[in-house]
């Protein structure tokens, strides 16, 4: 049965600032019926904040030194090392499966510490001998624990809030990065969460670009990772919030306007530069047409549009340009060394990557183009149908899915990039995040990415939509021992479904899990170097 955070409350907030011992439902992190104290405050008519520390410190959690989830095999030779250097390892297994229901393997573990310092300094001495092992903290593995937590929650009442709700991108651009705190200070929104997933190094992609959809007031910004979920902000006819899943993008290029004499030309990549697809999930890639999470496809012969979301300047370095002004095509650049093109306020460049393309092929392309009419067109496709984007429309990526009609979602994490197995092609780990490394690297399975990704306790953010249109924004802080150990994926559906939601969709976390409330962040980011940089954020306005 679903109850309404705000109903549990033993007594309404009414005032800026109040604090009482409240009613929560146990949300289910860590172990259940932990203590839970919150702080409730009304930021408007149908907005309220809540600030939960769940659970206590516990001092039988420590510092260790941990492998991964790796097969027996590999656990097995490891362990043999370890203990060749006069040191006793242990073995554990994850408190959780991979989504087909096999087994991730076995973690090996050694030592107990009571401090950070003295486990990496055990670390350092292994890594000398060729053994890499990582320093946890026994609160993050994902199995029962009385953590403690710290929640942030938003509880939007859709039929109440008088205000709008949109994502923005940071600095208005695709290109670079910006704090969520900024951005909601820009704005001068009441309330913002970050967004979806970015590209964070130019490795990876173009810094700040989303990996996956982003849409800003009804214009499409960047393509859809196939098959993911999305979440989709509307403000017509009034506002309103939903949780697309599988969704595509189908995007392309309409030249010329007779109906007898038109040509469309797919295009595969908005605002990127063309090769690199961050999360992959371009279904006309050549060889991983399915997404594959913090992982890069590499399609050379694409083609990418660029709008004036992107930036000022794209730099080409081979292949085909067209410069369009106010839908016609003003000039063509074959492009043999790197050259700059400034992007048409008014315009768009369309680049043609590689030697595969219509536009080579086609009988047109002897043709002078300039002068042409072309036209960029779009629209979603998802499980609950096509949607045209219209104005005072707003989205951003994430992923997995957390609830679908009230049920959490296990299986479909494989389909949304979570996968441990790829026959398409081996993933190594070249493009990820150190803290999400395995370092004992299995060729044949994701297993140890998807412990440490999926499985172990990180700082996350989320949505949740209940059926009687409240919206939950819920950013859980982690990685901070002793503070807050952060949730496990499968925790935050609980959590989502605890608060009464039954479509949920897991966003940006780690050091990107931020929420600022008046102008104020609501915890602490998990980077050494505070708030992290994110490449769009969600943000309340009055």
């Amino acid at each position: 049965m679903y109850f309404p955070l705000i109903t549990l409350l033993l007594s309404i907030v009414c005032s800026h600032n109040a604090q009482s011992a409240i009613n929560t439902p146990d949300l289910l992190l860590g172990k259940p019926k932990l203590q839970q104290r919150v702080h409730s405050q009304q930021l408007g008519s149908g907005l309220v904040h809540h600030h939960i520390i769940r659970g206590k410190q516990n001092s039988d959690d420590f510092f260790t030194l941990s492998s991964g989830a790796i097969s027996e095999q590999l656990a097995s030779e490891l362990q043999k090392k370890i203990s060749k250097m006069g040191y006793k390892a242990r073995l554990e297994l994850p408190p959780e499966q991979a989504p087909n229901g096999e087994p991730l393997g076995k973690i090996v573990r050694l030592g107990q510490f009571k401090s950070k310092t003295s486990a990496q300094s055990l670390a350092d001495e292994l890594a000398k001998h060729g053994i890499k092992m990582a320093v946890r903290f026994t609160a993050e593995d994902g199995k029962a624990s009385d953590g403690p937590f710290q929640i942030s929650i938003l509880e939007v009442n859709l039929k109440q809030y008088q205000g709008k709700i949109i994502s923005t991108l940071a600095n208005n651009t695709v290109v670079n990065k910006g704090l969520t705190s900024d951005m909601a200070r820009q704005y001068s929104g009441i309330a913002a969460i970050n967004g979806g997933f970015f590209s964070w190094k130019p490795q990876v992609g173009t810094v700040g670009d989303a990996a996956g959809i982003a849409v800003v007031d009804g214009k499409l910004v960047s393509e859809a990772t196939a098959g993911r979920p999305i979440l989709l902000i509307s403000h017509q006819p009034k506002l309103f919030a939903k949780v697309l899943h599988n969704v595509q993008s189908v995007v392309w290029l309409q030249i010329g306007t007779d109906v007898t004499n038109t040509h469309k030309i797919k295009v595969q990549g908005l605002n990127r530069y063309a090769g690199k697809t961050l999360n992959c999930g371009n279904i006309d890639d050549p060889i991983l047409t399915r997404a594959a999470h913090d992982y890069v496809c590499q399609n050379p012969n694409e083609t990418v549009v660029f709008t004036d979301d992107f930036g000022d300047v794209v730099n080409v370095v081979s292949g085909r340009l067209l410069v369009v002004e106010q839908n016609k095509i003003v000039a063509t650049h074959t492009i043999r060394q790197e050259q700059s093109f400034s992007i048409p306020s008014n315009g768009m460049l369309v680049h043609f990557a590689g030697d595969k393309h219509p536009i080579y092929t086609d009988n047109r392309a002897g043709e002078s183009m300039v002068g042409q009419t072309i036209a960029l067109h779009y629209y979603l496709t998802s499980d609950e149908g096509n949607y045209q984007l219209r104005k005072g429309d707003y989205a951003v990526n994430g992923g997995p899915s957390l609830l679908h009609n009230g049920q959490i979602q296990l299986a479909s994490r494989a389909n949304e990039g979570w996968d441990i197995h790829y026959p398409e092609l081996t993933i190594d780990e070249c493009y990820l995040d150190k803290k999400d490394q395995a370092l004992v690297h299995q060729q044949s399975s994701r297993a140890g990415f998807y412990h440490g990704w999926v499985v172990r306790r990180h700082p996350r953010t989320a949505v949740g939509i209940t059926p009687d249109n409240r919206l939950y924004m819920v950013v859980v802080y982690g990685r901070q021992p002793h503070i807050s150990a952060g949730a496990s994926i499968t925790e935050m559906a609980k959590l989502l479904k605890q608060l009464g939601a039954v479509e949920g969709i897991n966003l940006d976390g780690g050091g990107s899990s931020m929420m600022v409330v008046a102008g104020q962040k609501t915890g602490s980011s998990s980077d050494a170097m505070g708030e992290r940089a994110v490449g769009d954020a969600l943000l309340l306005l009055p």
